[in-house]
């Protein structure tokens, strides 16, 4: 299977960290004040379920689909919610698979994309998008925090980007050969930027999305 992350689960946190230090988190992190209470959220390959962890303790929302297609990333995610103070009201759903799993019938106030559409070709970027488009309710919030590869401009930097495509090529056959756009990818959609920031030389962003 494609972009499965079994094998780097168990390490895939402290790797992040080795190499990016906390930016991949503090980009995520950072999205966290822009959701509003009350409201539904879908995230979407949440990996070992830090942000639904910081999510809950930060956010008062009435629900969560947790939705992750590695089984050891989805385990994790679960023992951490087993940890918590179970205080929260928010009812969590755990569902192990893609976005096709989604029901016609759902539809989400937050969308949250950390990390999840670099792994992708163009062509099944767009598909990915459309199908996340369509479960976003109108005036409704995509939270994305990703690479921006466009903003790698020294030789450094481009390697770096190319060295991880390749090392998760060989140990979660990931389907992107080379890391997409994505803000360009999200002008293809009604959807109005809000905020932007920058991490890590610029090569990671964050933004706020709202659905037209």
């Amino acid at each position: 299977m494609q972009n499965n992350f079994n094998f780097v689960a168990p390490f895939y946190d402290p790797l992040s960290k080795l190499i990016f230090g906390q930016s991949i988190k503090n980009s995520q992190l950072s999205l966290l004040p822009f959701i509003p209470e009350n409201v539904t959220v879908l995230i979407i390959g949440g990996g070992t379920g830090w942000i639904l962890e910081e999510m809950l303790k930060q956010n008062k929302t009435s629900k969560i689909l947790y939705l992750e297609v590695s089984e050891k990333m989805l385990a994790q995610s679960k023992k951490r919610y087993a940890k918590l103070s179970q205080n929260s009201e928010t009812k969590v759903e755990f569902r192990l698979g893609t976005e096709q799993t989604l029901q016609p019938e759902e539809t989400f106030d937050v969308i949250f994309t950390g990390f999840l559409l670099d792994l992708f070709q163009p062509e099944n970027l767009q598909k990915l998008m459309q199908k996340l488009h369509g479960h976003l309710k109108p005036n409704g919030l995509w939270l994305v925090a990703d690479f921006a590869p466009q903003n790698a401009t020294y030789f450094w930097q481009k390697s770096l980007l190319k060295t991880m495509v390749l090392f998760f090529k060989l140990t979660a056959n990931l389907q992107a050969n080379t890391l997409p756009e994505i803000e360009k990818a999200l002008e293809n959609f009604p959807l109005e930027q809000l905020n932007k920031h920058l991490f890590y030389h610029n090569l990671i962003f964050a933004a706020t999305y709202r659905k037209r």
